[in-house]
Order: C-alpha cells, then sequence, then structure tokens
C-alpha cells in the first residue's frame, strides 16, 4: 500500500470535518474515542471500513466520495469552484455565479449531499437576482435544506441557506416570514458545537433579523437584537458590520422619535464609516443626520 494514503485519508476527514464546522468530539461520539480520531487524522491509523463508514454519514458524504477524494485531487477542485462561487457572490457577480453552477451542477464532484446543497443554495440565490423568478428560488432553497436530513450533525451551510431565504423574503416585503426564518437560523446556531460557533454567522444574522423588524414596525424589538449584535462584537473585538448595526439601530430609535439618541448612534456609524473609508455608507448616514437637524429645526421654528 502507498505509504502516503493514510496521512492523505485523514487530512481529507480533517478537512471534511472542519468544513463541516464540528469539533473532533463530535465527531467521534458514538463512533470511535476522540483520541482514536485524532490518530486517524494525523495518518498513524486507517480506520476499519465500518468506522469509515459510520464517520461518512456523521459528514453527510458517501464513503466512496471519502475514498475517491483521497486517492485524487477532487477535493481541491471542488474547494476552488466553492470559493470562486463565494467571491462572486461578495462582488454581486449573480451572471458569473450562474454560469458556474451551469457548468459543474452535474459534475461527480457535486453529488455528495453537502457539496449538492450547496449547489442548490446558489442556484435559489441566482434564480432570484438573475431570473427574478421568486418561485423558483424558494423552491431550490427549500431542497437545499431538505438535504440537511442527510447529514448527522447541525450545519453551518444550512443556517447560511436560512439566513439566504430571509433575505428574499425580506427583499419581496414578507418580512413576518423573513422573520421567522432569521429566527430559526439563529435556533441552529445555538446547536452547533460551541468551538464551531463563527460569530459573523451569528452577526450577519442579527443584523438581517433587525432590518426585517424594522421594516415591519417592530422598533423595540429591532433596537434590542442591534443592542445584542453590538455587545458580540465589543466582546469578538471586531468591527465586522458594526457601522451597519448601529445604523440600523439609529434607525429604529429615530422611528420612535428617540432623536437623541438616533443622531448619536448616525454619529457612531458615520465615523466607523469613515474609518472604513466607506464613502458611500457614510454619505447616507450624513443624510439622515441632515434630515433630523431638518425636523428639529422645523419643530423648533
Amino acid at each position: 500500500m502507498d505509504e502516503s494514503i493514510p496521512f492523505k485519508l485523514g487530512n481529507v476527514l480533517y478537512t471534511l470535518r472542519k468544513r463541516s464546522g464540528i469539533t473532533q468530539k463530535v465527531m467521534a461520539e458514538g463512533i470511535i474515542s476522540q483520541a482514536q480520531l485524532s490518530n486517524i487524522e494525523k495518518g498513524k491509523v486507517i480506520p476499519l471500513a465500518t468506522t469509515l463508514y459510520e464517520l461518512s454519514l456523521r459528514l453527510g458524504i458517501s464513503i466512496e466520495d471519502i475514498l475517491l477524494e483521497t486517492y485524487s485531487d477532487r477535493m481541491e477542485y471542488s474547494e476552488e469552484v466553492k470559493s470562486q462561487v463565494r467571491v462572486s457572490i461578495r462582488n454581486r457577480e449573480y451572471r458569473q455565479v450562474k454560469r458556474i453552477l451551469e457548468a459543474e451542477k452535474y459534475h461527480a464532484d457535486f453529488q455528495s449531499p453537502i457539496n449538492k446543497q450547496f449547489i442548490l443554495w446558489h442556484l435559489g440565490i441566482v434564480a432570484y437576482y438573475c431570473d427574478n423568478d421568486i418561485l423558483k428560488s424558494l423552491d431550490f432553497l427549500d431542497q437545499a435544506l431538505d438535504l440537511s436530513t442527510h447529514f448527522h450533525i447541525f450545519s453551518a451551510q444550512k443556517i447560511e441557506i436560512l439566513n439566504s431565504k430571509a433575505i428574499i423574503y425580506n427583499e419581496i416585503t414578507e418580512y413576518k416570514k423573513s422573520i421567522a426564518s432569521y429566527k430559526d437560523a439563529l435556533k441552529q446556531f445555538q446547536q452547533l458545537p460551541k468551538t464551531s460557533m463563527n460569530y459573523k454567522i451569528k452577526v450577519r444574522i442579527h443584523y438581517g433579523l433587525t432590518k426585517s423588524l424594522h421594516k415591519d414596525a417592530q422598533y423595540y424589538e429591532s433596537i434590542k437584537i442591534c443592542s445584542d449584535a453590538i455587545q458580540i462584537l465589543i466582546r469578538e473585538e471586531s468591527m465586522y458590520l458594526m457601522g451597519e448595526v448601529l445604523y440600523q439601530r439609529a434607525q429604529s430609535l429615530q422611528s420612535l422619535n428617540n432623536m437623541e439618541s438616533a443622531t448619536k448612534g448616525y454619529e457612531e456609524a458615520r465615523n466607523i464609516f469613515l474609518l472604513q473609508q466607506n464613502y458611500e455608507f457614510e454619505k447616507v448616514v450624513q443624510e439622515r443626520l441632515d434630515e433630523i437637524k431638518k425636523s428639529l429645526k422645523v419643530y423648533k421654528d
């Protein structure tokens, strides 16, 4: 046997586990000891076929795919494709995403449940943003969520899909459905292993939820969720979405006619956007401040 195989297999299992956002303890529970899993991932031992099968079920990928990835460069290929999709989504290049998905959706590397879920998830996104087909978009997202039944763990990817669904509901003014989807995502997030909780995911959900609550005129609840998100960011010593969350809280405060607190919030948001050289958002905030000053002047006059 090729002496590199134990190392390659261990690396594949390690990469899949990390991608799924679970700890060794959760991965090994009820199958083998954590120490045994650690040795497998380090390439010190090869697992029994029955052990590998149970580990594959927990990861939501077939044992055949694990072996194929061990003996080939398939994992590198699928991860590279996913990276291209994520970058294009960030840049809002939805037509480019659509081209990638059409080229890859029948590829052998994307037939495992977790990779097929990734494809369906992003097909749902492009169906909305490229084709303006709301029903098709939601159908793709529901198909993607249904695939979560193949996983024996709580998946960070499922949470991201619920987040995407909530965003689309918000954009079509179905605010209560959007709020429900965001809250479902938060509930799922709480069931992730503590060590794999990505605070950025939680803050993104909080931020989206506050926008839907605000548009549904639930201003007090929106302010509360904003405050929760701000505390998370302070604890993590992070500025991720801090300006956006402060702006959203100020909007709800303004809607409640708390102009003093709203002004303070807008000024804090503006300062962050200036530091980040996000002049487009800074301009939006300044317009809000000018709006408040004008309304106060009219009131005094």
